[in-house]
């Protein structure tokens, strides 16, 4: 589904322009980065780092679509590029940190994905592509069945765990960093640089604060980071750490995103 989107974008979407694909790819490196920098400060390992560099793109629109109606119409597709940027990294370090059987399902997850981009978008004006085709079929199902179904798995084995003492756990702490403060951190350096340096600019009628708005909704995991904790095999243990740390930095992130975004209109040249 990723792959679809992506292909999507890069035919006919935001990224079709190849300037306007620097200010979102800054923006993922820099939120991967920083997150990973930051798990491995707290937590002493790269194993499960993944968990912290995914981000639930579904409910990351939906705060934006909620909270930030006077938001540019650009800010949306923008979201989605470094949110997609960032799972593509996530499931790559899983492939990378992991045992073997989650290995095998991350390098499947990958290719799937590589597949998906070099599928046909369109074969005429008239006639759908694979890649639409396909896309159209899957959204629905991927959106609110797997994922779903992926994140309850996870949530259900982590409770059954137990969660006592689980805060002075170091995984709940680095996952819990990472997204709450690691992703919007490394989203705005990424940005700033690259518009400092005139790699990129920003999309007319999005301000700083806006940038700020969408960094923060990077940080909301939930189903995305759930079911790349679930493919992580981290142990029960770890497992509910993860959990935990996802479900409160991807609470407060949506709380903060939403504020910063709620009544945050373009400037008045861009309207």
């Amino acid at each position: 589904m990723v792959g679809l989107d992506i292909k999507r974008e890069l035919v006919r979407g935001h990224l079709s322009c190849a300037r306007a694909v620097r200010l979102p790819a800054a923006a993922a490196g820099g939120s991967v980065l920083v997150a990973a920098a930051i798990y491995l400060a707290v937590s002493g390992s790269l194993r499960g780092a993944g968990v912290a560099m995914a981000t639930d793109l579904g409910a990351a629109l939906g705060i934006l679509a909620v909270f930030g109606g006077g938001a540019p119409a650009i800010l949306r597709p923008t979201l989605a590029a470094v949110a997609i940027g960032g799972d593509i990294a996530s499931v790559s370090v899983v492939a990378l940190t992991s045992e073997a059987a989650a290995r095998v399902a991350a390098c499947l997850g990958v290719a799937g994905g590589a597949a998906a981009v070099l599928l046909p978008a369109r074969l005429s004006p008239q006639l759908v592509g694979p890649s639409d085709w396909l896309r159209r079929r899957l959204r629905g199902p991927v959106m609110f069945v797997v994922l779903p179904l992926l994140a309850l798995s996870t949530a259900i084995s982590a409770t059954a765990a137990g969660v006592a003492d689980v805060s002075a756990r170091p995984i709940a702490r680095g996952v819990a960093l990472a997204l709450l403060a690691g992703k919007p951190a490394g989203v705005m350096a990424g940005a700033w640089i690259a518009v400092r340096t005139g790699i990129a600019q920003l999309p007319r009628g999005v301000t700083w604060r806006h940038m700020w708005g969408l960094a923060c909704l990077t940080g909301i995991g939930l189903a995305m980071s759930l079911a790349v904790a679930g493919m992580a095999t981290l142990g029960p243990g770890a497992t509910t750490g993860a959990a935990v740390g996802i479900l409160g930095a991807s609470t407060v992130s949506a709380v903060c995103g939403g504020l910063l975004l709620y009544g945050c209109h373009p400037p008045p040249s861009a309207r």
